[in-house]
């Protein structure tokens, strides 16, 4: 059996909506945020919780995923106001 553990998925549109919803439906902790709220919000009812900030999500977790658009967001949810460097703490993994 394998361990699970925590993850943040930045960025829930067609493709990191459908990572988190699989990785819910598998029993993983997914904690999700999106710059279009509805997004993480309908992933609730898979089992995902919701968050407003990047740096939210990626507190909770030990990987972050993030699926955006281009290098411009990766640099914004991950370097900008409330982004994911601001809540990483020693081992935590980043994946692009």
């Amino acid at each position: 059996m394998s361990s699970v553990f925590p993850v943040a998925i930045i960025g829930v549109g067609n493709m990191g909506g459908a990572i988190a919803a699989r990785l819910c439906e598998r029993g993983w902790p997914v904690h999700v945020c999106d710059c279009r709220p509805e997004r993480a919000l309908a992933l609730a009812a898979a089992g995902a919780t919701p968050h407003t900030l990047a740096a939210d999500a990626a507190r909770a977790a030990k990987l972050s995923i993030i699926c955006v658009v281009d290098a411009q967001q990766s640099r914004d949810v991950l370097f900008g106001s409330g982004g994911v460097a601001d809540a990483m703490h020693l081992g935590h993994t980043v994946m692009l």
